[in-house]
């Protein structure tokens, strides 16, 4: 992870929904030169994503009564997290891929060109790559060539990393409740322990909060 965090390429992180794939996009950021810059998270599946990416301009659609930025201007020379984006909808994907080819794009009913330089970390729970298969499935689905992929198993199935991802937790709940760091019992490190799935991230982070 730290090799390819020092660089500026697109990464791909699959896997099974709740495993951590957005604490990965975010050691990747925080390891990157881009770490003081911001790192700008989007739920694919949950938004608009076209009009969220890319912004619009007032006046632009029926509503639009004021002009919005989008994620990609906040974004630039820092890190756009695009999780679930295997979710996203068809129609913005080209668009998207351009960014990431030209690093450039017009928000929606602007005739200006916004040139940016954002490092794209993706997730997903889906196959991509038997996605783009299917013929109805524009090319724009399809995510650089250079793209680094990173399959990332469940916790059931890499027990060596839960004495970090505990670590993790811990410091995120101290920070949250303004508290010193605790020592946390050694059966709480077991991703099985108070849960009863112990597949996922999300179901240990839920049993730590917990405890």
């Amino acid at each position: 992870m730290e090799a390819v965090a020092g660089t500026n390429t697109t990464v791909l992180i699959t896997g099974e929904t709740g495993i951590g794939k957005e604490v990965i996009a975010r050691a990747i950021h925080e390891l990157s030169p881009r770490r003081n810059r911001n790192l700008v998270k989007v739920n694919c599946a949950a938004v608009p994503t076209g009009l969220l990416l890319f912004g619009h301009e007032r006046g632009a659609f029926t509503g639009a009564i004021n002009s919005h930025v989008g994620r990609y201007a906040p974004a630039d020379r820092g890190t756009l997290f695009l999780d679930e984006i295997g979710d996203m909808p068809l129609e913005p994907q080209p668009k998207r891929l351009r960014v990431l080819q030209e690093r450039e794009f017009e928000a929606v009913g602007s005739t200006r060109t916004t040139r940016v330089d954002v490092r794209v970390v993706a997730a997903t729970n889906q196959d991509l790559k038997q996605m783009v298969r299917d013929p109805r499935v524009p090319p724009g689905l399809a995510l650089p060539a250079e793209c680094f992929s990173d399959f990332l198993p469940p916790l059931r199935e890499r027990k060596a990393d839960i004495p970090e991802f505990v670590e993790y937790l811990v410091q995120q709940f101290a920070n949250f409740m303004d508290k010193t760091n605790e020592t946390i019992p050694g059966k709480q490190c077991d991703p099985s322990f108070g849960t009863p799935d112990p597949a996922t991230f999300e179901s240990s982070k839920t049993t730590l909060r917990a405890a």
